[in-house]
Parts: structure tokens; C-alpha cells; sequence
């Protein structure tokens, strides 16, 4: 069941506007694919590439499957840090 973006957790609506410093706010309010997905979009697009790449990984080891638009955040985030071969395995 998708959610409208309007009902995604108030931890993202806490957290964007306050980038990079996203984590210690979010720790608590257990973040599903969907809000981890805008906050990497949202560190990606705020230039945060490598905060981007923490809440990817950070989704992974919480056993989150990245969605296409975490995935596409996080090759954008890649490619503002020049970091192709991080990019190439986000691919696979």
C-alpha cells in the first residue's frame, strides 16, 4: 500500500529542512524505505552527496530495500562526489 506524500513520517518533514544534520532527529522515529528514500533525494539534490550516501547505507543495514529513488539519489550523490566505482555498485 503506498502512502500519499503528505503521510510520510513527520521524521522527514523534522529533518529536510534542517540537512545535513538529519540523523540525531530521525534516530527514534523508525524510517521506512520511503522516508529514507526522500531523505537521500534530499541530501543529494542540497549537495549533502556524502550524507546521501550515509543514509543509503544506513537503509541497507537496517535490511531496507532501496527503492529506484533512493537508488537514483544516491548515483546523483555519487556523481557530485566524483565517486564513479561507488556508483558502479549501486548499479549492480
Amino acid at each position: 500500500m503506498r502512502r500519499a506524500p503528505q503521510a510520510v513520517s513527520p521524521c522527514v518533514s523534522v529533518c529536510a529542512p534542517s540537512l545535513p544534520r538529519v540523523t540525531p532527529l530521525c534516530r527514534g522515529a523508525q524510517p521506512d524505505t520511503i522516508d529514507y528514500s526522500v531523505i537521500v533525494s534530499t541530501c543529494a539534490k542540497a549537495g549533502a552527496w556524502q550524507r546521501a550516501l550515509e543514509f543509503f547505507d544506513e537503509m541497507q543495514a537496517k535490511g531496507l530495500v532501496p527503492d529506484v529513488i533512493a537508488r537514483n539519489s544516491a548515483i546523483s550523490a555519487c556523481a557530485k562526489g566524483m565517486d564513479w566505482r561507488r556508483a558502479l555498485q549501486i548499479l549492480r
